[in-house]
């Protein structure tokens, strides 16, 4: 069994299959051309290998490319020492020592924007003070550059529901998290197992990212379409620079009490 099958198979349990935070509202999910739109709104979820957004050089890929992706160690000179053969290179680091697992490069990715708040906000949007919720759901404007189209998921659970059907259908294992941000200035430590590819730098924080990872048991470059059936029924569609305008963020909001109605 290769290094990567043996990783995959079940000798690494992280965390990231935890249901979705109660504060995550909704998700959406950028897309720059129509036509991939209705694929998205077909349910065709298109994921590159995590490989992809480190290669990617493009300028126009705003946000899209890290070549940082699937960092597991990352430590601070002056807190390691480096020796390779009896010789002391520590004098020698320039900078922080990287590892970044070869292995992780196969997981495929789909990334969403997830807004949530603190709790702090709810409470005072359930005060009738709205505004501090709506300055924590807003979205800013870096992420508009991800694509001209956007496609709000407004029935997380459901979603979440279909995804794993999916994943199960197909043989497939997956993880699921909101991606956690460090300092490269000052973190110092290192990312178990699968849970290397849910952590950026906090220059990408800006991006609040809720990202799928997903083993189909293959290496290489290829992306796939995951298909979790269509979801028109709990999605919205908008052109991203309407999000935080009348039509919906900056719209009417409030907060009600009592049992859901559908």
């Amino acid at each position: 069994m290769s290094d990567y099958a043996q990783r995959s198979s079940g000798l690494f349990v992280p965390n990231a299959m935890d249901s979705p935070p109660q504060d995550i509202l909704f998700l959406v999910k950028f897309v720059d051309k129509v036509e991939h739109v209705e694929d998205l709104l077909d349910g065709k979820l298109f994921a590159h290998r995590l490989a992809w957004f480190k290669r990617r050089e493009d300028t126009d890929e705003a946000g899209r490319s890290d070549s940082d992706e699937g960092t597991s160690i990352w430590h601070q000179p002056g807190q390691i020492r480096l020796v390779i053969n009896d010789q002391d290179l520590t004098p020698d680091l320039a900078g922080p020592v990287q590892m970044q697992p070869t292995w992780l490069n196969h997981l495929n990715l789909f990334c969403m924007h997830a807004a949530h708040a603190d709790q702090a906000a709810f409470d005072q949007a359930a005060s009738a003070d709205i505004e501090h919720l709506r300055q924590q759901l807003l979205i800013p404007a870096r992420c508009v550059e991800l694509g001209a189209h956007a496609v709000v998921v407004s029935d997380i659970p459901e979603f979440m529901r279909r995804f794993g059907n999916a994943i199960a259908s197909n043989g497939y294992r997956a993880w699921r998290h909101l991606v956690r941000y460090y300092d490269p200035a000052s973190f110092h430590g290192q990312f178990e197992g699968v849970n290397a590819a849910f952590r950026k730098r906090a220059e990408y924080g800006y991006q609040r990212e809720y990202r799928f990872a997903i083993w189909t048991g293959t290496t290489g470059d290829d992306p796939i379409k995951l298909d979790i059936g269509d979801i028109r029924d709990i999605t919205l569609r908008f052109d991203s620079a309407d999000l935080n305008s009348p039509a919906f963020l900056g719209g009417d909001m409030r907060i009600e009490t009592g049992p859901a109605t559908s």
